[in-house]
């Protein structure tokens, strides 16, 4: 199951990351905690009310969303990174641009994925949604690391984009684990999308 119904207090869903990423992304005002059963693969999501991290049992984590910095923004933390992550759908749709300029307003920027231990957790995170502008254009990462293609994947990263060829900044890359190239370059200030996924590196 991709979508979590605002109706619908537990869903089934293949792993905690995934209850998280339905948590802030697919209910109409972002939960403060979530509960995931590893036992039966069940994710309940709380709204509005705060869960104690304490409270847990060997089948059941109980996770408290809040992280200073970005829960008041909907943002979920994640420890193993240190990083707080919210993937907006926007359906007016944003350029690469302005889509970055999105998440700086929100304190962070768009997501780098500079590891391949991150790559697999945002493949998790990002569950069903596909098709979404991320944090990389040329060579380079938005936090100015150099691209290294080392996430198994096909990629089409040659500058170029068909449609707006004249474009003479076509470099901007999108996700989309659905296309047969998973990452590739469109027009940074033509091309418009309804995803993208915001991060904030904690200190």
């Amino acid at each position: 199951m991709c979508l979590l119904n605002p109706e619908i207090k537990k869903i089934y869903v293949q792993s905690e990351t995934r209850c998280a990423s339905n948590c802030i992304s697919n209910i109409s005002e972002p939960c403060n905690a979530f509960i995931w059963n590893r036992t039966s693969k069940t994710c309940m999501a709380f709204g509005g009310i705060s869960r104690s991290i304490d409270a847990m049992t060997s089948e059941v984590e109980i996770y408290n969303m809040n992280k200073y910095g970005c829960t008041n923004k909907g943002y979920y933390y994640d420890p193993n990174f240190n990083t707080c992550l919210k993937m907006f759908s926007d359906q007016n749709r944003k350029t690469w641009k302005e889509a970055r300029q999105h998440c700086q307003v929100n304190g962070g920027d768009l997501i780098s994925i500079t590891s391949k231990e991150k790559w697999d957790f945002v493949l998790n995170f990002t569950s069903c949604v596909s098709n979404m502008w991320i944090g990389l254009k040329g060579e380079y990462w938005v936090t100015n690391k150099t691209f290294e293609d080392i996430y198994e994947v096909n990629t089409q990263l040659n500058g170029f984009d068909g449609i707006y060829s004249n474009e003479t900044e076509a470099d901007c890359v999108r996700f989309d684990y659905t296309s047969s190239y998973v990452l590739s370059d469109f027009s940074c200030n033509f091309r418009r999308r309804t995803n993208y996924l915001c991060e904030i590196l904690m200190p």
